[in-house]
């Protein structure tokens, strides 16, 4: 399968492509830097014209790393934009492309739920009232261009966890059930 991974390049996104190459998967990555196959800028709307050019399914991963640098305004200004612009993006140039790719797996996260303490959660459980429930709010509503019968797509939530790679630990994002990461602490649900 022909695969575009935006946020390739970073951490959940350098392990993805590591697992799916080596499962014959055709991977392109689409980001910033001169290292990605093809380029997007999403505060700009640029996006490479052919980036979208016979793929069949979009990993987009790419966003403001919430673990980095202190919360002022513009670094919250920076983690918004990053879900909203950047997943709104991706899902109106899917919409308008010719033969677009059938399939768009977009992240989100636990943060969608807020804190809730020691709270069990499930998947209908309200969202929370700070401002990262209010920033996954936007980024899964951000898929909206998306929300007709040709196209499939999907948000998955994920939540902190630890992955060692040559002996060292990294904190990332991505679910502990994809057997890529040790989990630390529990994680209840209903």
């Amino acid at each position: 399968m022909r695969i575009l991974i935006t946020g390739g390049s970073g951490f959940i996104g350098r392990a993805l492509c590591e697992h799916l190459g080596g499962q014959d998967h055709d991977l392109a990555t689409l980001g910033r830097g001169l290292n990605s196959d093809f380029q997007w800028n999403p505060s700009t709307s640029l996006v490479d014209s052919k980036t979208l050019e016979n793929i069949e399914a979009v990993i987009h991963l790419a966003v403001e790393n919430v673990a980095k640098g202190r919360w002022n305004a513009a670094k919250k200004r920076r983690i918004l934009d990053s879900r909203e612009k950047g997943t709104r993006l991706m899902c109106e140039k899917m919409a308008q492309a010719t033969v677009p790719p059938k399939v768009l797996l977009s992240a989100s996260a636990v943060g969608f739920y807020g804190s809730r303490g020691d709270e069990v959660l499930e998947e209908a459980n309200a969202a929370g009232k700070d401002f990262l429930a209010d920033v996954c709010q936007k980024w899964e509503s951000a898929c909206q261009p998306l929300s007709m019968p040709a196209f499939e797509w999907c948000s998955f939530v994920s939540a902190w966890c630890s992955v060692r790679r040559a002996g060292r630990s990294r904190k990332c994002g991505y679910p502990s059930r994809w057997d890529w990461a040790d989990g630390l602490g529990t994680a209840r649900s209903g």
